[in-house]
């Protein structure tokens, strides 16, 4: 706090974006800093300033269940933000009250729950807000037909196919759930089986959350990894079908033993939260020719799955040159 303000009473720009669009409040918010966000404030940031995916400092608070998030929340909204909306139409008031509704277990978070209803944000609202995304909801709904069941180990199973006719093609999205509760997923996983629909003739089904695919303490890799084989080996897939691994790595081995039942796999690279500064620099270099040694070297598979987990999102959030350090020290120790 005392370096921010002795840059910002030296006349420092409080709102200089990089790259991306994103400012030094932006910044602060991913990392729950309220005291450097308060000093920003108190010389000028502006709370409403989006950045090149359409997000405000607001959509980048970490969802934690407790007093903090609340607090953060009022320091980095008002009655304006509260209605900005992401590239992908999600609003402020709409990503709170979504993950406010079953954070805690699949029950609602309450002190955040009355604090947006205090200020008239309910329930009636769309999980992504506008008119015409809930029309167009409305209508994908007319054309697919949404089920769930349980798989092996009592994993919900999540499929989408056409209504009123068959389809010519499968896709299968693997996600963990480390990163964001599947109430939040849902929403967004909706507008992407439309426009897939929309596009193609497929059936969607997704592995999400659940007790066989969550990472418990004591499970190793390669026991999290053949029971998510032996979970997608008695889906009813058609064959080849198409892959979509977003896990992070873990589960991007499967693409061998798969590979004779795939029609075509899109694996998506976490690295892009990188920013470009460091992507060019001399400690990106570093850290990820240390990646690539592991790589190599293989995951050892009697690791255990929540320390590689845990690793590697903690990976994702570094931005520093000596929190990557710090970092790879970590991704060695885990894996």
């Amino acid at each position: 706090v005392t370096a921010t303000e002795e840059l910002l009473s030296l006349k420092a720009n409080p709102n200089v974006v990089d790259s991306f669009g994103s400012s030094c409040l932006h910044t602060a918010a991913m990392r729950s800093d309220g005291n450097v966000a308060k000093k920003l404030l108190e010389y000028g940031a502006e709370l409403s300033l989006q950045n090149a995916a359409g997000q405000a400092p607001a959509h980048l608070v970490p969802l934690w269940v407790g007093m903090e998030t609340i607090e953060l929340f009022d320091i980095f909204t008002n009655s304006e933000v509260l209605g900005l909306s992401t590239d992908a139409g999600v609003s402020v008031a709409d990503r709170f009250l979504t993950w406010s509704q079953t954070a805690c277990g699949g029950r609602p978070f309450e002190p955040m729950l009355n604090r947006l209803q205090a200020l008239g944000i309910g329930e009636e609202k769309s999980a992504c807000g506008t008119l015409s995304q809930a029309s167009r909801r409305s209508r994908s709904k007319e054309r697919v037909a949404y089920s769930t069941f349980k798989a092996k180990g009592g994993a919900p199973v999540h499929v989408w196919k056409p209504r009123g006719h068959e389809a010519t093609m499968c896709v299968l999205i693997l996600s963990l759930p480390h990163t964001l509760p599947w109430s939040m997923q849902r929403p967004c996983m909706d507008e992407l089986v439309a426009a897939v629909m929309q596009e193609f003739n497929a059936t969607v089904i997704a592995l999400s959350e659940g007790v066989a695919l969550n990472c418990h303490k004591g499970s190793t890799l390669q026991e999290f990894l053949a029971e998510l084989k032996d979970i997608i080996d008695e889906l009813p897939l058609m064959k080849p079908f198409v892959l979509v691994d977003n896990t992070f790595g873990i589960a991007t081995s499967l693409l061998w033993p798969l590979q004779s039942r795939l029609l075509g796999a899109l694996v998506i690279n976490a690295c892009g939260l990188f920013s470009e500064d460091f992507v060019d620099s001399a400690a990106h270099k570093k850290f990820s020719n240390t990646l690539c040694q592991r790589a190599e070297m293989r995951w050892r598979p009697d690791r255990d799955i929540a320390s590689i987990c845990d690793t590697i999102f903690g990976v994702l959030i570094k931005a520093d040159p000596d929190d990557l350090e710090e970092a790879r020290k970590e991704w060695h120790a885990a894996t």
